[in-house]
């Protein structure tokens, strides 16, 4: 199996990580970046060198796309609990069996995680623990959690692939349009687990009773009209209800949740990939590991104070259209207001975040449009946005949130990512290279305008950088004008 170049650089990164003396590493992909090849390419690197490797994962849809992908790179191993005798040099298994059974296993040299920011559990712990000596690499799309819990326990480095900003640019996922409703349910209303995220059972209650949040089927028909689509709901019953809603406006949906047969649910995901049924409602299970071709949309109905779980569900969408379309994100519950846009740069970190209850993740400032991390932004922003005075500089304040007891029937309001056309160059920081690229990108005298206010340049800049680009006659009065700063 030959990985793609930004693959392999992940992995050779991960190894220099080794030799330069780290027990722990993890490993940062973008959904949809394919963490699984790089995962496997690795196990295969090491058992080719006599290393004895555990593959650990959560879920057994993980374990079976480990597994398949592990044939395809010609790894022998055996599954964690099917055999008394270790044949193979390669243990896969789920977290739960290997630690029942990790007495009676040989130790191994090095432990492989799928899914990283699971491996602060005990269940995980307890196996590092076992083992001190092997050495542990894991795979995350995103090294965060909701209790700002950071993975330093567990890794001492971290290595960075690509930002999903540059798969989209480099034609590795599908461009996309992100909407959303123009008011928000009460999420006050809506209770919290110890981990800070919104209870399922609370939010499932403030959802219902407000009805559906905006014309859901009104605005899939507007905004995907027959195609494929995934729909994140708040739970079994919600998710029923949602699938029942749609049938009876003639559009073929199902619902799928945990309580179903492994079977089934592979049915019901095969189904939707083939175009069978049209639109499938979710209760909380197609996220990690869950790779459903000819997905064209997603439909968000669960409210998440997880960054994790959002971009896990935004990311089913963001596949590869055949037909080259972009894919759609509705979003009627303002996960984007907490969030960001799926696209947007997030700096990541081993030592994660403190729990601030009630905080959003991000802050967008409404002149300039930049995004600002929620936890640096007032700093952030005195330092460098080029507004005055700066909406999110002078003080941060928690969005208004209306309460909502009928159904809206407002149209979804479009919210454009104001930096897409830069490809994952970040206007302020910018240099050398990156610098002239961005230039050579801003292809109108607007784009320019955005880099002017970006990085704080005289407006007189913008009139310099227009007439060197062609996009404006040279005057008279421009001939006079010397810097552009």
């Amino acid at each position: 199996m030959k990985l793609r170049p930004y693959q392999e650089d992940l992995v050779n990164r991960a190894r220099q990580s080794f030799r330069n003396g780290h027990q722990g590493v993890a490993v940062v992909a973008s959904t949809g970046a394919g963490k699984t090849p790089v995962l496997c390419s690795i196990v295969a690197g090491a058992v080719s060198n006599g290393k004895r490797v555990v593959v650990l994962a959560h879920r057994m849809r993980l374990i079976k796309q480990i597994s398949a992908t592990l044939d395809r790179f010609g790894v022998c191993y055996q599954q964690a609990g099917r055999s008394r005798r270790n044949p193979y040099l390669c243990t896969v298994g789920m977290v739960e069996s290997v630690r029942r059974r990790m007495d009676k296993m040989e130790a191994p040299d090095i432990i492989v995680v799928d899914e990283l920011h699971h491996a602060c559990s005990s269940q995980y712990l307890s196996i590092f623990q076992h083992w001190p000596k092997a050495k542990r690499i894991g795979l995350t799309a995103t090294p965060s959690r909701t209790d700002g819990k950071g993975l330093r326990e567990v890794c001492s480095d971290m290595v960075l692939g690509p930002s999903m900003a540059w798969l989209i640019e480099n034609g590795y996922l599908a461009r996309y349009r992100y909407l959303e409703i123009p008011l928000h349910i009460n999420l006050d209303e809506i209770k919290k687990d110890k981990n800070g995220e919104y209870n399922e059972k609370s939010a499932s209650g403030v959802i219902r009773k407000a009805h559906i949040v905006g014309d859901v089927i009104e605005n899939y028909r507007k905004y995907l009209d027959g195609k494929t689509a995934i729909i994140f709901c708040t739970g079994i019953d919600h998710a029923k209800e949602v699938a029942a809603e749609f049938n009876a406006a003639g559009i073929k949906s199902s619902h799928i949740d945990g309580t179903m047969s492994e079977s089934e649910q592979e049915h019901l995901l095969d189904s939707l990939g083939k175009g069978e049924i049209t639109c499938l409602a979710s209760a909380d299970l197609i996220g990690e590991g869950v790779d459903v071709s000819n997905v064209y949309g997603v439909i968000l109905l669960r409210p998440t104070q997880s960054v994790v779980v959002f971009l896990q569900q935004v990311g089913r969408a963001l596949r590869l259209k055949s037909d080259g379309g972009k894919a759609i994100i509705l979003d009627h519950v303002g996960n984007v207001r907490t969030h960001g846009y799926p696209a947007d740069e997030r700096k990541w970190s081993l030592d994660g975040a403190p729990k601030r209850e009630g905080e959003i993740k991000s802050r967008t400032c409404d002149k300039c449009g930049r995004v600002f991390d929620a936890y640096t932004a007032q700093q952030t922003a005195e330092e460098e946005c080029s507004e005055d005075p700066c909406p999110v500089a002078n003080g941060i304040s928690r969005p208004v949130v209306e309460r909502i007891t009928e159904v809206i029937d407002a149209e979804l309001i479009e919210r454009e990512d104001p930096w897409e056309w830069a490809g994952g160059i970040d206007p302020v920081l910018a240099a050398g290279a990156e610098y002239h690229a961005l230039i050579a990108k801003a292809d109108t005298e607007d784009k320019l305008k955005q880099i002017q206010r970006a990085r704080g340049y005289n407006a007189r800049w913008v009139t310099h950088m227009a007439v060197q680009k062609g996009l404006r006659k040279k005057t008279r009065s421009f001939s006079k004008y010397v810097g552009h700063k």
